[in-house]
């Protein structure tokens, strides 16, 4: 596919309740169900609800991209203290002693483009913002989550820097910063 050419500008802005009509469907789109881990879609109304959450969340982050002035993708991020090893996988907080104890500040990515804009280059601009994202809030390590069949976000993974582990019937990936 060809990559799309970028003419102006770049941002990326904190969702809003305005987004929610745009967010609803690109979650509702097929492609989307297909590559989650819910495998679902969702009523307005669930939506809604769950993007209020999102929103209010300090432990959560959702951000959208726009590109040349036109909402292109999403990318959330979601918080949590951890413990991780030297291998980025991580540890089970009770096999740890407690005078060993370090957290860290880890974020779960979840990222998506609205169909049009899938196969143009802009997951990897995407997932550079999540780069920049982890410097801004000192994230020690990003993670992803990905089906076996969604080979587009294990490669684009991969390619950025991202460790895979396989686990059950999901592959995770991880990245390392601090």
């Amino acid at each position: 596919m060809k990559k799309m050419e970028i003419k102006q500008s770049i941002v990326l802005r904190k969702a809003t309740m305005e987004d929610a009509k745009l967010l609803y469907q690109w979650k509702n789109d097929k492609a989307t169900i297909e590559n989650s881990i819910t495998k679902r879609g969702v009523t307005m109304e669930e939506h809604l609800k769950w993007l209020e959450n999102v929103i209010d969340n300090p432990n959560r982050k959702l951000f959208i991209l726009d590109l040349d002035g036109t909402s292109v993708g999403q990318l959330r991020l979601d918080f949590e203290k951890v413990i991780y090893n030297e291998k980025c996988s991580l540890v089970k907080i009770e096999d740890v002693a407690d005078e060993e104890k370090k957290y860290e500040l880890s974020a779960e990515i979840s990222y998506g483009l609205g169909a049009e804009y899938r196969g143009k280059g802009l997951g990897k601009v995407l997932l550079e913002q999540a780069d920049t994202l982890a410097t801004i809030f000192k994230i020690a390590v990003l993670k992803a989550e990905v089906l076996p069949h969604n080979k587009a976000s294990q490669k684009l993974f991969k390619k950025l820097g991202y460790i895979e582990e396989q686990r059950d019937d999901l592959y995770i990936y991880t990245k390392r910063y601090v």
